[in-house]
């Protein structure tokens, strides 16, 4: 599988995004001491979230949607999706468990939570997008109800929360696989 044979090239890829698009979130889109809502492990807090919305649309928004939003962060889960998966069937064909597992299984075991990951990412950079976009220069003055703005927060911060568990799970589970595969190739 052609996965497997480059998730290496892949993984340093993966890992090359994954510092710019930190570098680039911490330097370029902290605002007033806030960092960007998908660095928060527990997601943002009204509290931070309505200020760092309000100094991004002052003069950063379309860099942020044009250099994070709709570059780096929007390829980054996907990279890993790749690099995790590869990695997975990389180390899970040296443990003769898993390597006599079905091919459909193999893909499933090994994609599943990075898939979750990749869907919970997509899902807090639309949270982002949508509470960034909602602007009354764009709705003719209209600005966002409270009650929709907190549900919209919620949903983002759920979605974060999400992100940071199915991604911690990926990476467990990745490096049991690995540990796994090391056991093996001892006993060989």
């Amino acid at each position: 599988m052609w996965l497997e044979r480059y998730a290496g090239t892949i993984t340093a890829i993966a890992a090359c995004n994954f510092l710019v698009v930190a570098l680039i979130g911490h330097f370029q889109f902290t605002v007033a001491g806030i960092a960007p809502p998908d660095t928060h492990i527990f997601g943002i807090s009204d509290a931070d979230l309505r200020p760092w919305l309000a100094g991004i649309r002052n003069g950063l928004l379309t860099r942020f949607m044009t250099l994070h939003t709709f570059t780096l962060d929007l390829t980054l889960p996907y990279m890993l999706l790749a690099a995790f998966t590869g990695l997975a069937f990389q180390f899970g064909n040296r443990v003769p468990r898993l390597a006599s597992l079905p091919l459909f299984l193999k893909i499933v075991g090994a994609s599943l939570l990075p898939l979750l990951y990749t869907i919970a990412d997509n899902a807090e950079n639309l949270m982002v997008v949508v509470l960034l976009q909602w602007h009354p220069s764009v709705f003719a003055g209209l600005s966002m109800p409270d009650e929709m703005f907190g549900q919209l927060a919620d949903l983002l911060r759920t979605a974060t929360l999400w992100k940071f568990i199915f991604f911690g799970l990926a990476l467990l589970v990745l490096l049991a696989t690995f540990v796994a595969s090391k056991l093996q190739t001892g006993k060989d």
